[in-house]
């Protein structure tokens, strides 16, 4: 395989330390994206679009991520002291919400629209205080239509920086849609903040989920929540840091979104200091926002690794077919082998989530035939104790007051 010195898009000699010139980095991402696009890889160059995008991005976004009902939403409420976010029992988050720096305060959902292969992407102005109402009402696509985001802008001072806080909805195992959707997001920032609260260690789920974060993310923070509620938090936390130290070197923040609350509404700093959020927003300020620049350039340099070690195993796998072309029906009958076991974990997948449906069905209607037997019994004794009962001791004693028509009940 030969060509031209002028199409030749050169070496990628990729930084992996130290400060570098955002524009000679930006070169180097274009240079990479033209050679997975020459050898057919569009989703390796859809991913360094987007690591170009964050390198020409003045924002410093950091993803809250976690699964559902650890307190993710408080924290970004607690954090930028206004209820943005929903944290309501009954609701969860359905799509990311951005909250970032502005002279007023504004709110826009992001919309999308499909109508056939058009795709449009709309930001649509929305009241701030009907932001959850709006979320709420709209999390059910009508029309070709379902929004898929949320951005707030406030004047608020941890903000001004250019720190992005993003409160994404929960994950649950490495296998789910949102799960996925999430590891593909956290490309896109610059830190990541892992919610988990104290109410037990850390699962399994959780642990692989940050090992995944951290070939994803160069910046990843663990954060211990509700500590206000559960009295054995510190137990909890000393066993959370011996998870983290299996999986790499990341801090650990025990935090209380309730008392940080508090404290914002009584301007008490002792109050403040003990839910243990000064840690945390020194954190941001110091290693996020401070190191910004670093961190970005750092996350670029992880993506073009991840995809040059793509592209390398691409191409000397087509190199060696070219050198040996003897083992090429090996190489064919393993490709085979590889496409039918996973068509065979495809089809598994696919027959785990019928048998699911079918079971979850079985049990509602069990459930529903179940309390409808429950509900008769209990009309078929209240009916009996109604006929069997002497009305005098069960309602009282009625005394019609001379003639008045009044009644008096005891």
């Amino acid at each position: 395989m030969t060509s031209s010195p002028r199409s030749n898009p050169g070496p990628l000699a990729v930084p992996t330390g130290g400060a570098t010139d955002p524009s000679a980095l930006v070169t180097i991402v274009e240079r990479t994206k033209l050679v997975s696009e020459q050898i057919g890889r569009g989703d390796l160059a859809q991913r360094l679009d987007h690591t170009k995008a964050r390198l020409l991005d003045p924002d410093i976004r950091v993803i809250v991520v976690g699964q559902f009902k650890q307190g993710k939403s408080k924290l970004v409420n607690a954090l930028i002291n206004a209820p943005i976010c929903a944290v309501d029992d009954d609701v969860a988050t359905s799509v990311p919400t951005a909250v970032g720096y502005g002279e007023e305060p504004e709110a826009f959902v992001v919309v999308k629209t499909e109508s056939g292969e058009d795709v449009v992407v709309d930001r649509v102005p929305v009241p701030i205080d009907d932001l959850q109402r709006f979320l709420a009402e709209h999390q059910e696509p009508k029309d070709g239509q379902h929004v898929v985001g949320a951005e707030v802008s406030l004047p608020r001072e941890i903000l001004k920086g250019g720190l992005r806080v993003v409160d994404s909805p929960g994950v649950g195992g490495l296998e789910s849609t949102r799960s996925l959707s999430t590891l593909a997001a956290l490309s896109g920032a610059h830190a990541v903040l892992l919610v988990s609260d104290a109410s037990q260690e850390y699962t399994e789920p959780e642990v692989q989920f940050l090992k995944h974060a951290m070939r994803i993310s160069p910046n990843v923070a663990a954060v211990l929540s509700k500590t206000d509620v559960y009295p054995q938090w510190r137990e909890i936390e000393q066993i959370d840091r011996s998870h983290l130290g299996e999986v790499g070197k990341i801090p650990l923040f025990s935090i209380s979104s309730d008392l940080r609350l508090l404290a914002a509404g009584h301007q008490d700093r002792e109050l403040n200091e003990e839910s243990g959020f000064p840690a945390l927003v020194a954190h941001l300020r110091r290693d996020v926002v401070g190191r910004a620049e670093v961190i970005q350039q750092r996350a670029a340099s992880h993506d073009l690794l991840s995809v040059v070690d793509q592209l390398t195993l691409s191409l000397s796998t087509e190199l060696n077919a070219l050198l040996h072309p003897e083992e090429t029906p090996h190489l064919i009958a393993q490709l085979e082998y590889a496409k039918e076991r996973a068509d065979e974990f495809r089809g598994r997948s696919s027959r785990w989530q019928v048998t699911l449906s079918d079971g979850i069905a079985d049990l509602i209607s069990d459930t529903e035939h179940d309390l409808r037997d429950r509900l008769r019994k209990v009309q078929r004794e209240a009916e009996t104790s109604i006929d069997e009962g002497d009305p005098g001791p069960i309602w009282g004693v009625c005394q019609i007051n001379g003639g008045s028509g009044l009644a008096h009940f005891s």
